[in-house]
């Protein structure tokens, strides 16, 4: 497993890169992985946007602030993502500002070029992104994971997933505007608490 961390961080690329990355596809009509189709087209474009707006309003708390600045360890985030996802675009931004706080490394990589390290974290046995790897930076090795979703927004991912009733484009519309609502605040908090429980195993 270190080796494949290793392989796939330093094939990883920045937010910033990402972002001119996504641009660039767009004006050729392409996006991220092998489905160029216009619905993929439009999705990309409304990630895009969405990136943009969260990075742009997005604030972290000074809680957030304070808890992040105390972190001890060195660590390095791998995402794994396609810029066509709308849970890519609602969350990433933020990670990536958790990230600059907390002086963490965060390293992007496209899920269908990377299937050997998607394979290996699974939500419910499903490739489901954004993926959020923790790594300890002095010896690769994993120290936890995060993703696809905060976890009011996955849980009624999955009570919609299982009941036929519920049209699955109702479904992503509630969940986007909980995002909307939410202002990443849930995400904020997750993503604080994962890293403090990280940081206190890791000096045990």
């Amino acid at each position: 497993m270190k080796d494949l961390i290793q392989e796939k961080t330093k094939k990883g690329i920045s937010f910033g890169e990402y972002k001119v990355l996504v641009e660039s596809l767009l004006k050729e009509n392409k996006t991220t992985g092998n489905n160029h189709s216009e619905t993929y087209l439009q999705h990309t474009k409304m990630g895009l946007q969405r990136l943009k707006k969260w990075e742009k309003i997005a604030r972290l708390s000074e809680q957030t602030k304070t808890q992040l600045d105390n972190l001890k360890g060195n660590y390095t985030w791998l995402v794994l993502v396609e810029a066509w996802c709308g849970d890519v675009g609602q969350n990433l931004s933020t990670l990536y500002q958790i990230a600059q706080q907390a002086n963490i490394d965060l390293k992007i990589v496209q899920r269908d070029e990377n299937l050997d390290l998607m394979d290996q974290f699974l939500t419910n046995g499903g490739r489901s992104i954004p993926k959020l790897i923790i790594i300890n930076s002095d010896t690769s090795e994993v120290l936890g994971e995060w993703g696809p979703r905060p976890a009011h927004a996955q849980q009624r991912f999955l009570e919609a997933r299982d009941n036929s009733e519920i049209d699955n484009l109702e479904i992503q519309k509630e969940i986007h505007l909980w995002y909307a609502k939410n202002k990443q605040q849930d995400l904020q908090n997750e993503i604080v608490q994962l890293m403090l429980t990280v940081d206190r195993e890791r000096s045990i």
